[in-house]
């Protein structure tokens, strides 16, 4: 899909910047626009009339939106005695109580693409203070993978920002709950938050950076057939940090 050309310009429509723009959704592309994240000139204009109807869209983003229960609605349940729960657990079904300061808490969680013939595994580390995402192929989910991918953010955050992590926040999964990384964490002094048993919500923003990278990958892998796992790195890398919002899935 090209612009349209004409009367000595461009004009870019609704549809050709939701492709160029990895099928991003419309609500944000007139957001960018309006604030000039996208500046038109002489020669070049936006045409934002219509909607998106994209096929790769509609087949790979979901539009469900989970949602944590609220912590009245924890308090008021009669059938379960809250006096021996810590405050600390009770916080985590409430929004609320989100850090904004960056690189203090951390969300992890692992996610796999099952291909016929192979598998493709990455950790994903989300910052709860700014929504940063960065993401970590490994060759399997081990615990030597996890510990590694958890050295290389924690040097990341020393080396590029000059703060140490102070809380991850992660399930209980087998390779998470190694002695050597709970080695490492005490030796570093990260604080390591664990949701309850099958209390995914618990870890709601993982869960959700997961969902959203899944999404967006094969979104855009779809669209440019190319479904295959040579490319489902590159995919899932482009599409990790952008923003996935409204019911629209377009």
């Amino acid at each position: 899909m090209q612009p349209v050309t004409g009367g000595g310009g461009a004009k870019y429509t609704l549809p050709l910047l939701h492709e160029l723009l990895a099928h991003l959704n419309q609500d944000y592309i007139r957001f960018m626009i309006r604030n000039d994240f996208l500046s038109s000139n002489a020669t070049t204009t936006f045409d934002l009339s219509g909607s998106i109807e994209c096929e790769a869209c509609r087949l790979f983003k979901s539009q469900a939106r989970s949602k944590m229960p609220p912590k009245s609605f924890l308090k008021k349940s009669s059938d379960t005695s809250l006096s021996a729960i810590p405050e600390d657990l009770l916080s985590l079904a409430d929004l609320s109580t989100r850090s904004n300061e960056p690189l203090f808490r951390i969300h992890v969680d692992g996610f796999e693409f099952h291909f016929p013939n192979s598998t493709k595994c990455f950790y994903i580390f989300t910052d709860e203070g700014t929504d940063f995402k960065m993401v970590y192929f490994v060759s399997d989910k081990s615990e030597e993978s996890f510990l590694s991918t958890v050295q290389a953010f924690h040097a990341f955050a020393y080396y590029h920002h000059k703060t140490n992590v102070k809380t991850i926040r992660l399930d209980n999964g087998s390779e998470m709950s190694s002695g050597i990384f709970y080695d490492y964490a005490r030796f570093n002094n990260i604080h390591l938050q664990r949701c309850a048993p099958y209390q995914h919500h618990q870890n709601g923003v993982a869960e959700r950076a997961v969902r959203t990278c899944e999404e967006t990958a094969l979104t855009l892998l779809h669209h440019a057939h190319l479904l295959v796992p040579l490319f489902i790195s590159y995919a899932v890398s482009n599409g990790i940090n952008l923003p996935v919002d409204g019911s629209n899935p377009c």
